[in-house]
């Protein structure tokens, strides 16, 4: 089985258990496409962001920016061996998420990745 629908199955299969999680009027939220984050927050009140897939293919022209942005803050701010090495664990987590929200909005718009 491929690295690719490996990771498909993991999202479906997260999809599943994060929806029996949440219950009905929640999960209802996670299966529009126009509703592109869903946050509980600690004091109970749900936050739901309708930007839609257009905000995510908006970030394609600022990627630069945002590289160049974050290079230059790491590089002014995690000045020891140590935080450097930090710095590569929090960069391999955020794309981890990063390829999780890929797969997912693959599978839900149909798009081969």
């Amino acid at each position: 089985m491929g690295t690719a629908s490996s990771r498909a199955e993991a999202v479906t299969r997260g999809a599943r258990m994060l929806r029996t999680a949440l219950g009905p009027d929640i999960a209802a939220f996670l299966e529009d496409p126009a509703i592109v984050e869903v946050m509980l927050n600690p004091d109970g009140r749900l936050w739901i962001d309708r930007s839609g897939l257009h905000y995510f293919q908006s970030r394609v022209s600022l990627a630069r920016r945002d590289v160049e942005f974050g290079l230059a803050v790491t590089l002014e701010r995690f000045t020891t061996r140590e935080q450097q090495e930090r710095a590569l664990r929090i960069l391999q987590f955020k794309l981890d998420v990063l390829w999780q929200m890929n797969d997912a909005m693959a599978l839900r718009y149909g798009v081969s990745p």
